[in-house]
């Protein structure tokens, strides 16, 4: 069930994105495990992995996987998963990955109840990632049948999408989490 689908340009968009993550969030009975899929390698892919690192940076109060210095990607990811179940057994978990999208989408974040299923736009088969799904659409779609890595495209996109979803993580922990797990 998507609940938010928006350009990052959008007027409004911030406070909009911020309202979506505090209602998402506001039953959750303990911290969440935050989730952030991709790859430093490869620049349309690092919007997970940014974003982690901006959470990471900001003293976030939850746990963060995935960021520029340690990413979930498609290599690690079935192994570092067990590991993360394993240490936070029963949490919420939120994950953060690139996908994407028409050309006109290009450049959206979108929220979802719901996982994500990493490596789907290049043909990949990994685990469900999440129960709720916060996305960036850095790249246009590509024919499923010769599915290759996005190499071109804007990080303006990419940075700028992560900048709303971190600061919105941020400000959600500050009012929600800081209060109530402390």
């Amino acid at each position: 069930m998507v609940l938010f689908s928006k350009h990052y340009t959008e007027a409004g968009v911030a406070v909009q994105l911020q309202a979506v993550i505090n209602d998402a969030l506001k039953d959750i009975t303990g911290p969440p495990v935050i989730l952030c899929i991709g790859s430093d390698r490869h620049v349309l892919d690092c919007f997970g992995p940014l974003t982690g690192s901006m959470l990471n940076q900001a003293g976030i109060s939850v746990p963060v996987y995935g960021d520029l210095d340690h990413p979930l990607h498609a290599s690690n990811i079935p192994r570092e998963l067990r590991l993360i179940q394993e240490a936070h057994h029963d949490r919420f978990e939120i994950a953060i990955d690139a996908s994407v999208g028409t050309e006109v989408e290009i450049g959206t974040i979108k929220v979802r109840r719901g996982p994500i299923l990493p490596a789907k736009a290049v043909g990949k088969r990994l685990p469900a990632v999440g129960e709720l799904a916060i996305t960036g659409v850095v790249g246009v779609r590509q024919n499923q049948r010769t599915a290759r890595p996005i190499t071109y495209g804007s990080l303006a996109h990419v940075y700028h999408m992560a900048c709303l979803v971190s600061q919105a993580l941020i400000n959600w922990d500050a009012t929600r989490c800081g209060n109530k797990w402390s």
